[in-house]
């Protein structure tokens, strides 16, 4: 009888633990499942903000280029170039390329 005891405490304990396990797992799901969705929706936001800054990135060349008189067949090929330096530096560059 007290062997039988002893398995059922046993039995009891580990159904207890595995419980717990469960309920920690199902937690760990849900974080996941919700770091997914906070990810996804910042990627969508920078996404949307890169798409913003190159907005005004061409409109801040297209306005050095009319200001300093940059030849228009020369816009597309130094704005490709003027992409790869910081905004600080377009205007020194433009002046020096018209």
């Amino acid at each position: 009888m007290e062997l039988n005891q002893q398995c059922e405490n046993k039995v009891n304990e580990l159904q207890t633990q595995l419980n717990e396990l469960q309920k920690n797992n199902q937690i760990t799901i849900q974080v996941i499942h919700q770091l997914d969705i906070e990810r996804e929706n910042l990627s969508t936001k920078q996404q949307e903000q890169q798409k913003e800054l190159l907005e005004c990135r061409k409109i801040y060349f297209n306005y050095l280029c009319k200001e300093f008189g940059l030849k228009e067949e020369d816009h597309n090929r130094f704005y490709e170039y003027c992409l790869k330096l910081p905004p600080q530096q377009w205007k020194q560059f433009v002046i020096e390329n018209k």
